[in-house]
């Protein structure tokens, strides 16, 4: 049997997520219709909800007396990511010529790619299994 340090499985399952939806993303605008479209979609958000499995629960595993805490801040930073993530797709599309140009959608879902990748990598050069902040009273 397999025995895995739970910071590593937390990567390896991180990594999955963020590879397959990474892949999936630039599966995207090559979509010869609606039935491959939603595919690709639905396959790139699934294996989103699948990396949740590494990174969303690894708060509890640093702080787990201040998991709402870290799980806050980490909230407010991808809510903002996601606003900024609007913005900066229109400013590519234009770029590229509109949203009528395939190009521009490719060029846009390679920026999330890419993004997905990095923080693989961050995360993967980061991130701990075990409880790095816990106050003893």
């Amino acid at each position: 049997m397999l025995k895995m340090k739970v910071g590593s499985g937390r990567k390896v399952v991180n990594s999955i997520g963020f590879v397959a939806a990474a892949a999936c993303l630039m599966l995207m605008p090559a979509a010869s219709g609606v039935i491959p479209g939603v595919a690709a979609t639905t396959l790139s958000l699934g294996a989103l909800g699948f990396s949740r499995g590494g990174f969303s629960v690894n708060h509890m595993d640093i702080a787990p007396r201040f998991a709402g805490v870290v799980m806050g801040i980490s909230n407010t930073a991808g809510t903002l990511s996601g606003v900024i993530g609007v913005a900066v797709t229109g400013i590519i599309l234009d770029w590229r010529g509109g949203a009528d140009n395939i190009s521009g959608w490719y060029s846009a879902h390679a920026v999330a790619a890419t993004l997905l990748i990095l923080a693989m990598i961050v995360f993967n050069l980061f991130a701990r299994g075990e409880r790095l902040f816990d106050v003893e009273h």
